[in-house]
């Protein structure tokens, strides 16, 4: 097939300066797996150049791999322009559309959507620009984040409060670095999963990974941090591990799979998504598994979550690569 690689700039640092460190694009590693498929790649910048371009090559090619995570322009907010363009020029594409898109990266409104579906979400609240939040007193931590960002910008070890004080200072940094909401939400100290899926009109659990942060130094939250995932001189990047564990209670791997399956369906993410959980264990139960974030297009570099998860199932990297393109390809057929 001729399959046009729609990308962003492949150094998101110099793309992104600021709160970006570390950050690259994986579509050197998708190209090369699309040519070990046989397929004749057409790599393109989600830049200016495309709202020409791709006007004029829509009949010329069989589908458009969307690797443009970064939005359009290296713009995060407009990571939704992008699928809204090409269903306007009626081109086939990999991943999840304009209205998955929106929602999924307002937080606040997917835990409410998933709430509806009766999924436990850790209690939270909103709190917008120039507001503050005073609760009655601070029994356990909260989690702060900023509802509308991904790839874990704006996430430190800062963000895990436990005072009054930690909390007016971290919802003020996020207001005013992020310039959107804070949202707060109740910490669930406990084991870290995620749940991978891939698929469009029949999606199936790809894999499930559990975090290790127990080689993380005294200080150091337990948390996913924005270093953890991108800065390999940090020692959250080196010191949390992952692995996947075949000693999952059953009842618990059952509530993991059923609601990541409610989360990807509802949420309608296409053809590959990610769905992590934080467990809260109590008195007599396995565990009551707590959705924590829900990514349709995550990040599918070859050393990244997904790819790991494909890799635990024998896969190749090209193997993952053919699954997410045989899954987008049901679009065309209907």
């Amino acid at each position: 097939m001729k399959i046009l690689l729609l990308h962003n700039n492949t150094d998101l640092t110099a793309a992104q300066p600021g709160d970006n460190y570390g950050r690259t694009s994986c579509a050197p590693y998708v190209e090369q797996a699309m040519n070990e498929l046989g397929h004749d790649v057409i790599p393109m910048l989600a830049d200016y150049g495309m709202l020409e371009t791709l006007p004029r090559m829509r009949h010329e090619i069989d589908l458009l791999f969307n690797l443009a995570d970064e939005g359009y322009c290296c713009r995060p907010d407009r990571e939704a322009h992008i699928p809204a363009f090409l269903e306007m020029l009626g081109i086939p594409y990999t991943g999840s559309s304009l209205n998955t898109l929106v929602t999924c990266l307002d937080k606040a409104t997917t835990n409410a959507v998933l709430r509806g579906q009766n999924i436990h979400i850790p209690e939270s609240r909103i709190i917008d620009q120039g507001k503050t939040y005073k609760p009655k007193s601070i029994t356990t931590p909260y989690f702060v984040k900023p509802n509308t960002q991904d790839g874990s910008i704006g996430i430190s070890n800062h963000n895990v409060v436990r005072t009054q004080e930690q909390l007016d200072t971290i919802i003020k940094h996020i207001h005013t670095e992020y310039q959107c909401e804070a949202l707060v939400q109740e910490f669930i100290d406990g084991d870290e999963y995620n749940v991978g899926i891939i698929g469009r009109s029949s999606p199936e659990v790809l894999a499930i990974s559990r975090l290790n942060y127990t080689e993380l130094p005294i200080g150091h939250e337990k948390i996913l941090t924005y270093n953890s995932k991108w800065d390999d001189r940090s020692v959250e990047y080196n010191k949390i591990g992952v692995d996947f564990p075949n000693d999952i209670p059953p009842e618990l791997k059952d509530r993991l799979i059923l609601s990541a399956m409610t989360a990807y369906k509802r949420m309608g993410i296409q053809d590959y998504g990610r769905i992590d959980f934080r467990v809260l264990t109590t008195s007599g139960s396995k565990g009551i598994p707590y959705i924590i974030d829900v990514n349709p297009n995550p990040d599918i570099s070859p050393d990244a979550g997904l790819a790991n998860m494909a890799r635990s199932r024998g896969w190749e990297y090209k193997d993952l690569i053919a699954r997410i393109i045989s899954s987008s390809l049901e679009q065309k057929r209907r």
